[in-house]
């Protein structure tokens, strides 16, 4: 499209110093000092932010903490509950010693214990109960081990 002189003249007549900067328009409406950014406010913003994510962090790392190692009282000797979730680890163990692991930890005793299972070795991070830790180690060594039952009843008040 071109231009006359006629539009030129037109243009040139109506022109205005800053009529298209936004500043301006914000300050024509009354809002424009609420956008204007000082120290103090960004001071307060990164003081803000630094705090929030130090206790979000300090939230999921507590929470992580306190799910991975279960409190336990060693003076009055409470055990954890067959169906309660532990998480164990063992690494290259024999699975005699796996199994008075499991035994002493969920205070179970654990029947049809294989005859070769001193010559037996496993690698394993478990996450469970007693009775689902039993089972994974079935699939591993096709063996048919049992949760018998409790060796003392619990007594939650202890």
């Amino acid at each position: 499209m071109k231009y006359g002189k006629e539009d030129i003249d037109y243009i040139a007549r109506k022109y205005r110093k800053d009529c298209f900067d936004t500043g301006a328009a914000w300050r024509k409406l009354g809002i424009g000092g609420s956008f204007r950014i000082t120290g103090w406010k960004i001071a307060a913003s990164v003081a803000a932010i630094t705090v929030l994510s130090v206790s979000a962090a300090l939230l999921m790392t507590h929470e992580r903490i306190s799910s991975e190692y279960p409190p336990v009282n060693e003076e009055i000797g409470l055990k954890v509950s067959p169906v309660e979730s532990m998480i164990l680890d063992f690494d290259n163990m024999s699975l005699s010693a796996v199994i008075i692991e499991i035994e002493t930890v969920y205070d179970v005793k654990i029947l049809n214990v294989p005859s070769d299972a001193a010559d037996r070795y496993l690698t394993l991070y478990y996450e469970g109960n007693a009775y689902e830790l039993i089972e994974a180690i079935n699939e591993i060594f096709d063996s048919n081990m049992v949760v018998a039952y409790e060796k003392q009843p619990h007594n939650d008040y202890n």
